[in-house]
């Protein structure tokens, strides 16, 4: 697993256990961007819904993966 594929699964179940405990989706997607940024990811792209998240991260060097 590289990175960005460990950074893309950590903050997504990080944001599925927050919409399971009762988060609102403004609380999601901000505590999502903050993860990434702390990453240094560069290209960050995420997508929300009560019952769907996706998320696409791009790092310094251009390698990108999308979940």
């Amino acid at each position: 697993m590289t990175n960005l594929e460990y950074i893309v699964d950590f903050a997504l179940r990080f944001g599925e256990s927050m919409l399971i405990s009762g988060a609102n989706l403004e609380r999601v997607n901000d505590s999502i961007y903050r993860i990434c940024d702390s990453y240094g990811c560069r290209e960050v792209h995420f997508f929300s819904l009560n019952c769907y998240l996706t998320l696409s991260l791009q790092d310094k060097a251009g390698s990108q993966v999308t979940s």
